[in-house]
């Protein structure tokens, strides 16, 4: 049984549509104009918006099974998506554009007995319509002003902050500087705050500083290190944090994730607080070039034990002099292990190697986020540069997009 057709709009496209689509498949029509309102186009009748509303009120879930609404106005797109809104506001989304049921079905009968699997609605022209919006919004919105976060996100961002600032308390001791960087950095710099759609923090860390952290996440805390698979153990092969420790970390490929201990059976099961990276000063004169060539040469190794290979990488790269104590270059030390990880041939893949000089990274400033004061690199823009963000200013093209789970911008009103 096919649906019975509503059509929005008794002009000239209103009437083509009734010779289209055949007077057996149509309920009636529908105008905003009230001069026409209780008069018929053909042999169906004209009714308001506010009985069409009315009807969708009295069938409820049957309306959508018994009748298909089309859009048929003969004016501008602007008119269309203004009779689309008035649809939205009712409850009606499965609706469909005539001019758009015109472009793809020769024949109103094939567009009635199509496949509503793959076929459910006509909507190309209000797709354009957004699409363009989107790309004028994009061309002229200055993503410094962005509303923040709402909902769970903005909870789980502010309990985030608070979290890491506590810990940041809690190392004060040993005199080190965490920095921001990544998009931890451009939110700190555009929003001093989270970017509205991400809630992870990403530090990095001078190596020898990095180390210390690191010794002291085993005596004051507890380290879970990786031995593949997901499995994760403390040096004495655990895999449940103590109860007896505020922090545990899980370190390995490459760097190091801190977590705020709960006592969970998985060290990743705990609320999460940060990434921490090390940052290597690299010889002088050490270029991307340079660096890309010795992450190429270790990449071919991948099939061994990436923690093993990543030891080793360091180890030569110090003995030889390229990883060293003070230079006036410095590079984030992750991406040997980022490439570790991939499976795809080498062939035709770019190192995205980050190397900066030294007098981009300090001395280090202080930049607000959500409320504190956290360390930053002095040329903030430089660095970022160098991490491969272009315009910072201007949204990209998966804005709205939430890092660590993709579809929930399709769910979650953020």
């Amino acid at each position: 049984m096919h649906k019975r057709l509503i059509i929005f709009g008794a002009g000239r496209n209103g009437d083509d549509a009734y010779h289209f689509f055949g007077r057996e498949n149509i309920l009636c029509f529908v105008d905003n104009n009230e001069k026409m309102v209780g008069t018929k186009l053909h042999d169906k009748k004209i009714i308001s918006f506010n009985e069409l509303k009315e009807l969708k009120e009295k069938l409820e879930e049957k309306f959508e099974q018994s009748y298909e609404v089309i859009v048929s106005v003969s004016k501008t797109r602007w008119a269309t998506l203004a009779i689309v809104n008035q649809l939205q506001g009712i409850g009606i989304d499965d609706y469909s554009i005539y001019m758009d049921v015109r472009k793809r079905w020769k024949t109103g009968s094939t567009f009635m007995q199509r496949d509503r699997f793959r076929y459910p609605y006509e909507q190309e022209t209000i797709l354009e319509i957004y699409q363009v919006q989107f790309d004028y919004l994009m061309r002229h919105t200055d993503a410094a002003h962005l509303l923040p976060a709402t909902g769970s996100l903005r909870e789980a961002q502010l309990n985030t902050a608070d979290r890491a600032n506590e810990f940041f308390t809690w190392i004060q001791e040993l005199e080190i500087a965490p920095f921001m960087i990544a998009g931890t950095l451009l939110g700190a710099v555009r929003h001093k705050g989270f970017i509205p759609w991400d809630d992870d923090l990403d530090f990095g860390l001078i190596y020898d500083e990095y180390i210390r952290l690191i010794q002291y996440m085993e005596e004051k805390g507890k380290i879970f290190y990786h031995r593949g698979n997901n499995i994760w153990e403390t040096k004495e092969g655990n895999c449940s944090c103590p109860l007896e420790v505020q922090y545990v970390a899980a370190y390995g490929l490459g760097y190091m994730q801190i977590y705020l201990n709960t006592g969970a059976s998985h060290v990743k099961e705990n609320p999460f607080i940060m990434d921490i990276f090390p940052v290597y000063y690299f010889e002088n004169g050490y270029t991307k070039e340079n660096y890309a060539r010795d992450l190429k040469k270790w990449y071919r190794r991948r099939e061994e034990n990436f923690d093993e290979v990543d030891k080793l990488y360091l180890r030569e790269m110090t003995s030889s002099g390229i990883i060293c104590t003070k230079s006036e270059r410095v590079g984030l030390g992750h991406d040997l292990t980022s490439f570790l990880k991939s499976q795809h041939d080498i062939n035709g893949r770019k190192f995205d190697t980050k190397i900066w000089n030294a007098e981009v990274l300090f001395p280090l400033q202080k930049l607000p986020f959500e409320g504190y004061e956290w360390y930053a690199s002095q040329c903030t823009e430089a660095w970022l540069k160098g991490e491969g963000y272009g315009d910072i200013m201007r949204l990209p093209s998966r804005v709205g997009v939430y890092v660590h789970d993709k579809d929930r911008v399709f769910w979650d009103k953020y």
